[in-house]
């Protein structure tokens, strides 16, 4: 099971002004001083505005793995990053969300303790969800219909959970097949 920790505060808002403020350089050595392997994040977006495919490593990039195949792997999954569709997964039938979440100020506050509970034995994506203004949301192509769009961690949770659970998916059709 994938859990995705979502929190908006300080110490997230000022790693993410550090990253975009330090020259590549800086940024680079930080992310080799950390001991652990480094996969790129960036997602590929068609003309239409929608995330359909995996996304491939940008030319010259020094990262040739995806972060979502260094986290399956890690899971003990074997992955391989590919130009395919991306397996996404559904809502349950019953309503709530595809993946669990766990707010970052629940892990302090009174409930920390069983909201950590939920984080054992699972792997757990830390992104950001930033409705206003808009910021790293996409669409997909189960959210075309609503015009709704998903944090960019959320998008990485459902490649991760394609490469570790490739039969939990569903599929956009083509527009051949849709044209019967």
């Amino acid at each position: 099971r994938i859990t995705v920790g979502i929190g908006i505060g300080v110490a997230l808002v000022a790693a993410l002004t550090l990253s975009r403020g330090t020259a590549a350089g800086v940024a680079a050595a930080f992310l080799a001083a950390t001991g652990r392997p480094v996969g790129y994040l960036n997602l590929r977006i068609e003309k239409d505005g929608v995330v359909r495919y995996q996304p491939r490593p940008a030319p010259a990039n020094q990262y040739p793995a995806s972060f979502a195949r260094l986290i399956a792997e890690a899971g003990g999954a074997k992955a391989e990053d590919t130009r395919s569709p991306i397996r996404w997964t559904r809502s349950p039938a019953g309503g709530g969300t595809v993946f669990d979440t766990v707010l970052a100020h629940d892990l302090l506050g009174p409930r920390a303790e069983a909201e950590a509970k939920k984080l054992k034995g699972r792997l757990v994506l830390i992104g950001g969800d930033y409705p206003l203004p808009p910021r790293d949301r996409h669409r997909i192509p189960l959210s075309v219909r609503d015009g709704q769009s998903i944090p960019g961690v959320a998008v990485h949770a459902h490649i991760l959970a394609g490469l570790i659970e490739p039969q939990r998916q569903i599929r956009e059709l083509s527009p051949a097949t849709t044209d019967m």
